[in-house]
């Protein structure tokens, strides 16, 4: 999800922008970055503009990886929602998306 993510920011991403966007902490994207750079998925470069902050990049290991696990995805996708109608998934897909949507603004009043 964090290679995903980082792809479609382009160049110029930091982990405060990815945790924004994955809406997790600092600490729990750092960790996973962490992990990622320790294996050649992602690298860590200074910003020119603002030494304060790391540019992410993934590498070309990082796109593989990406590539690889998108096509499992969208097989096991392919297996998972065999046998229903597009039109009764766009229904469960919206269904499912107002739940979330509840469920965020229960969340926002108990906090």
């Amino acid at each position: 999800m964090l290679l995903a993510t980082l792809s479609n920011f382009g160049i110029g991403a930091n982990q405060r922008d990815l945790s924004r966007a994955l809406n997790s902490s600092t600490e729990n994207v750092g960790a996973m970055l962490n992990l990622l750079e320790a294996n050649d998925f992602v690298r860590r470069t200074r910003n020119g503009h603002d030494k304060r902050f790391k540019t992410l990049a993934i590498s070309e290991k990082g796109y593989a990886a990406l590539d690889e696990a998108t096509e499992m995805a969208a097989k096991l996708e392919k297996k998972i929602l065999a046998g229903i109608d597009p039109t009764e998934l766009r229904v469960a897909e919206k269904v499912l998306a107002q739940v979330q949507l509840n469920l965020a603004n229960i969340a926002e009043l108990t906090s």
